[in-house]
């Protein structure tokens, strides 16, 4: 782990804004080549025409690299980013925007100028600047200094009520201040917790370099506390402690220094009580990586209070500088680039892990999660993620079993109507995304140079240098992509690339004569065509004829009309369709882009139905209304011939390959998977057979999905089709939600554990009753056997465990590793949320995991009202504990 975490490190670096003093952190970037950086679209797209005010630079190396040119992913919507970077206010309220494809490059530029020219400089900044709007503003100008502090005490001494709007060189909101009542009501700057704390580093850090005063003007405040100090006492203490702290950081060390704990453990109690609110963060912040100065930036307090704190700290002993200047290696030269791996799949849940450099400190840092699915069925290569990474870090390593797989940016962008997922999302970028890349040609001032491709840069071997293919050859492996030097195994996959069959030596002599072979060696190396080469070689013979027709007397020439370009466009759905699909689906009314809702009643013989077809996601999803609930209870009597389809008859057993289930609607979406032969196809054909309850009571849907196109040049993706009738039927399943939560599973009645069970109620509905807590108790004695039977630990933790019990004379609490699991009623596992505080304790945590998967199923489980029974999973020693949770 410490060998993999050193090659991380020294391959990644911040994105850096060189154009303003102190430059600014963008994002986070790491590299996939000797001459290419990764990083997110969304914090480098204004400077695609301005490559050379960026700067990547390592920390753990301490060296920079400047920026050549940029390559944005071809779908990153950079109007939209445009559009969310304007509307910047500086509010508390404002979140952090996420984009689709939010993905790009930065090739290395290994001569950069000695200097960047001013003028260029004050272009690119205007180009940045927000546009300053007058309205409303009764006053505004220029900040210097402690021009901030008179500013604010003529607005009190005036009693304007209004707000007060810092800014900075860019025009970008930086704090606001809300004036009232003859004096400060509230204040925000950054992430300061209290009002009166986040004025007082406004007057220390002196931010602003300008001001506008609104009357009248508020902003969404959400949670910032009223300031509960009279103005002129507030500006006297924030004054007093402005003017303290620079001795403060001369006692400490500087504002550069760091500090460690010296103790393993500390007591927020025994510290004094001016500091006791805030000591715990600040304790666990402490790892010597730390500057005193972005101390108060991590934690959310001023720079006084953390000084005063550090001081008492390190007068009590607990804490202690660090005894060098600095924790990273600084050797200056720059790790191997790091190799992606997009040859395996990723399933729903799998366990992910994310690589990040602190933004603050630049310590290394390891957070764990799971695998959540594809962010939109139409892009792919979005996908989710359930780690819960900071919104100050962007571009940081997404992994799958350590290796790297993607790119984060981001929380989820849920789309309006869109439901949100039972646990928090974030979105990253699949790595196999680079493709998208590969066409781009590069922006001004990269030469006319080509975007490398996503084979070169995600199986780039690390400890060679870039070299260009031998000229007119490229031997690219079919696999994975990777362009090689020979033929023959594969140095990334281990694919056997096999030579082409020698060209035979033609025996017309006209083909066999010297210029004929030179023009098949310009056709190999430049990749044309024999039908290319032809047009080349007309257009070369008709030029002269061409110019002659220049000078020439002019023919009349006819008017033809320019053939139109094809739009890829859906068609229009049909209303039958619609009303179908709205009244026994529940679906929504409008088709998802690119699909449309077909009148498939010919096809189903006059039994209600309708179609969700798209040629461009190559999908064919045909919903049959049943007039009884048998697909719900008998779904695999339609496995053996899927009805309304061409593949061969099969047997159940052989034929089904995969299945689940999922709420949707008012009940669950039950699915199964077939593969078939079929007439037309040489390969096996896939189809999706599903159902779900109807809307109206006593009936079904009968789901069969299959591929748009009748060959095999295209492969069905059933996860699409099942993410469409989810998106679909999304309003109708937050009704039946609502209900579930409130009532149980549709055709239930859960009742209270007091009251007398009954078999039916008055409606025919399954009464259940909720278990009771000596049920609950008696469930997790029973699952905490059976779990304790599956698990095994390695011999080395058994033995840990056995010697610290042996002499603390009590079982060994493995802190901070435990798993959250849910159950449904039928005791199948539904949710598994794993919580890992230190990676050493991974074996533990994976051991944990691995009896549950064993396990699968619970007997027993308890009822609640919710849809799930959540209880966590813990380790004691070596002997499983269980919780409710």
């Amino acid at each position: 782990m410490q060998h993999l975490e050193q090659e991380f490190s020294n391959a990644i670096g911040y994105v850096m804004d060189t154009a303003v003093d102190p430059p600014k952190r963008l994002g986070m970037a790491f590299l996939v080549s000797k001459s290419r950086a990764v990083t997110c679209a969304s914090e480098v797209f204004h400077y695609v025409e301005a490559p050379w005010a960026l700067k990547i630079k390592f920390p753990f190396p301490d060296a920079s690299l400047a920026v050549k040119t940029i390559h944005l992913h071809n779908d990153f919507d950079k109007v939209e980013a445009r559009a969310q970077y304007l509307k910047q206010t500086g509010s508390p309220a404002e979140t952090m925007s996420s984009f689709m494809n939010d993905l790009a490059m930065l090739v290395i530029d290994h001569n950069p100028p000695a200097s960047m020219s001013q003028d260029r400089i004050a272009e690119l900044n205007r180009a940045l600047s927000l546009p300053f709007s007058s309205e409303g503003v009764e006053a505004s100008g220029n900040l210097r200094g402690a021009e901030f502090v008179q500013i604010v005490n003529t607005i009190v001494e005036s009693g304007r009520e209004g707000l007060l709007t810092l800014y900075d060189s860019r025009n970008i909101p930086v704090a606001n201040l809300l004036m009232a009542r003859g004096g400060i009501l509230k204040v925000f700057y950054k992430q300061v917790m209290s009002s009166e704390m986040a004025f007082c580093e406004l007057v220390y850090r002196q931010p602003a370099v300008g001001f506008a005063f609104r009357p009248g003007a508020n902003i969404a405040w959400g949670d910032v506390p009223d300031v509960q100090t009279p103005p002129d006492h507030l500006c006297y203490e924030a004054m007093r402690r402005a003017q303290e702290i620079p001795n403060l950081y001369q006692q400490l060390g500087g504002k550069d220094a760091r500090y460690q704990q010296v103790v393993q453990q500390f007591d927020p109690s025994a510290a004094s009580e001016e500091i006791q609110w805030m000591v715990e963060p600040l304790w666990q912040s402490l790892d010597g990586y730390l500057t005193l100065d972005k101390t108060p930036l991590k934690i959310g307090v001023d720079t006084y209070t953390v000084l005063i704190a550090i001081r008492e700290l390190v007068n009590r002993g607990v804490i202690s500088q660090i005894n060098r200047l600095t924790p990273f290696p600084c050797t200056g030269v720059i790790g191997d680039p790091l190799i992606s791996h997009t040859d395996f799949e990723v399933h729903p849940w799998d366990p992910l892990q994310a690589f990040y450099l602190d933004p603050a400190s630049g310590k290394p840092t390891w957070l764990e999660g799971n695998f959540f699915g594809v962010a939109n069925s139409l892009q792919p290569k979005n996908m989710l993620h359930t780690i819960d990474i900071p919104n100050d870090v962007n571009g940081a390593l997404i992994l799958k079993d350590y290796k790297l797989i993607g790119i984060h940016s981001g929380p989820q962008v849920l789309k309006p109507g869109q439901p949100a997922p039972p646990v928090k999302c974030f979105q990253f970028m699949w790595m196999g995304a680079l493709l998208d890349l590969s066409t781009r040609k590069s922006r001004p001032g990269g030469a006319g140079e080509e975007a490398e491709g996503v084979g070169t840069l995600r199986t780039m071997d690390a400890n060679t240098e870039e070299e260009e293919p031998p000229e007119g050859e490229r031997i690219q492996c079919p696999n994975c992509f990777a362009v090689n030097a020979e033929y023959g195994e594969c140095k990334t996959c281990g694919t056997m690339i096999e030579a082409p069959p020698p060209e035979e030596e033609p025996s017309n002599p006209i083909l066999a004569s010297k210029p004929v072979k030179q023009l098949r060696q310009i056709q190999k190396k430049h990749k044309i065509t024999n039908q290319q080469a032809m047009i080349i070689g007309a257009a070369v013979l008709c030029l002269p004829m061409c110019l002659l027709a220049l000078c020439g007397p002019k023919p009349k020439v006819e008017d033809k009309p320019i053939e139109n370009t094809k739009i890829v466009k859906a068609p229009t759905s049909d209303k039958k369709a619609v009303e179908t699909a709205v009244e026994y689906a529940g679906f929504s009314a409008t088709a998802p882009p690119l699909y449309w809702y077909a009148d498939t009643s010919e096809q189903t013989e006059g039994a209600k139905s309708f179609g969700l077809y798209s040629e461009t996601s190559n999908q064919k999803i045909l919903c049959i209304v049943q007039n009884d609930t048998t697909p719900l209870t008998n779904l695999d009597q339609f496995a053996g011939k899927p009805p309304y389809t061409d593949v061969d008859r099969a047997d159940i057993q052989s034929c089904v390959v995969d299945g689940g289930d999922q709420i949707l609607g008012a009940g669950k979406l039950k699915w199964v998977l077939g593969r078939y032969t079929a007439p037309k196809h040489k390969e096996p054909v896939t189809v999706l057979i599903a159902s779900f309850p109807a809307v109206q009571t006593g009936k079904s849907i009968l789901v069969i999905g299959q591929s748009y196109q009748d060959s095999d040049e295209r492969k069905y993706d059933y996860k699409t089709t099942l993410f469409v009738l989810d998106q679909q039927a999304s309003e109708t399943t937050a009704k039946g939600n609502e209900e579930r939560l409130e009532k149980g599973e549709p055709g239930e009645v859960v009742v209270g554990a007091d009251e007398d069970e009954e078999d039916l109620d008055e409606e025919g509905k399954k009464v259940i009753k909720v278990s009771t807590e000596e049920d609950i108790d008696k469930f997790l004695e029973a699952a905490k056997a059976k779990l304790q039977e599956k698990l095994d630990l390695p011999e080395k933790v058994t033995t840990s465990a056995a010697k610290y019990e042996e002499e603390n004379k009590e079982p060994k609490k493995w802190k901070g590793v435990s798993l959250l699991i849910g159950i449904d009623r039928e005791g199948q596992v539904r949710r598994m949320e794993k919580n890992l505080e230190d990676p050493k304790y991974e074996i533990i945590s994976k051991a944990l995991e691995k009896a549950v998967q064993d396990v699968s199923k619970f007997d027993d489980p308890p009822v609640v009202k919710t849809p799930e029974f959540q209880f966590k999973v813990r380790l004691l020693g070596t002997k499983i504990d269980l919780a409710k949770n």
